[in-house]
């Protein structure tokens, strides 16, 4: 797996999966590589909710963040009759949701909160939810901006690279060109192409590809079995998750567990423990 702090990319990695109910409290983990895709990790977490826990867990509806929650994995949930609420990785307008341009625009939704508007349909026996967020429409397309603009300034180093012989080979340019897309997100947005001859470049915005984020921005499709939440209940049921995943990333920041170097699987447990017990303490202390 890759490193996002960079330095030890080299080195095997590993993944947890915590498994919590929804007043937030641990019931359980499990490991992964490191290099193991999110999406990938559903099936076996879901077989252990069957298999280990009692009746009350295997039966309760799974609350899946959307890393995990691409359309096949909510295929394979429908399969198994799980009960679900998930918030899914495709945006309307993708081609498997194009049922949901039913729904019209958002002019036309209800406001469930300031700012945040929503829709919804029934198909299949799933409630499928479709919000716009006002707020987060902005901020996705100012944070895809300053990405382009901090990938641009890369480019622009690695050219002054070039001119200074600092790079010696188009190999070598490449792999610094790939490095730079990879890092800010943009093989999307931008466009790379070397000349023909020595190790120049050239860089090019597709434009379509940015247009077609734009007229995404700020949507988000929820789909779930429990079609008698509303809208607004499918929303603030799954921002009590979103709550939890943000205290367990505020616990790595505050217990330094960010990438740590181990050697053992005795070290491994240790690590897992000191996470597991700080976000525990955390959240008894505020539920008391």
């Amino acid at each position: 797996g890759k490193c996002k702090a960079g330095g030890i990319g080299k080195r095997r990695q590993i993944m947890i999966t915590f498994l919590v109910d929804q007043r937030g409290s641990l019931l359980g983990h499990e490991v992964f590589p490191g290099n193991t895709n999110d999406m990938k990790t559903l099936v076996p977490v879901d077989r252990r909710l069957r298999q280990d826990y009692g009746e009350a867990v295997a039966e309760a509806p799974r609350v899946v963040d959307r890393g995990y929650a691409s359309l096949k994995n909510v295929r394979g949930l429908l399969r198994r009759k799980e009960p679900f609420l998930v918030a899914v990785r495709a945006k309307p307008g993708s081609k498997e949701l194009a049922f949901l341009e039913g729904l019209g625009t958002r002019e036309g939704w209800s406001e469930i909160a300031d700012g945040v508007r929503a829709a919804s349909l029934e198909r299949k026996g799933v409630k499928w939810v479709v919000t716009w967020n006002d707020e987060v429409a902005g901020r996705n397309g100012d944070g895809r901006r300053d990405h382009m603009e901090k990938a641009k300034e890369g480019f622009s180093k690695l050219s002054r690279a070039i001119e200074a012989g600092r790079v010696k080979s188009r190999s070598e340019r490449d792999r610094k060109v790939g490095t730079i897309l990879a890092r800010y997100g943009m093989r999307r947005f931008l466009r790379v192409q070397g000349a023909r001859r020595g190790l120049g470049f050239r860089v090019e915005e597709t434009g379509v590809r940015e247009a077609k984020e734009e007229g995404a921005d700020g949507y988000q499709v929820y789909a779930t079995t429990e079609r008698w939440l509303t809208e607004k209940d499918v929303v603030d049921f799954y921002r009590r998750r979103d709550r939890i995943e943000k205290a367990i990333r505020t616990m790595s920041s505050c217990l330094g567990l960010g990438p740590v170097h181990v050697a053992t699987p005795e070290h491994v447990r240790g690590h897992f423990f000191v996470h597991a017990l700080g976000y525990q303490l955390r959240n008894v202390g505020q539920l008391t």
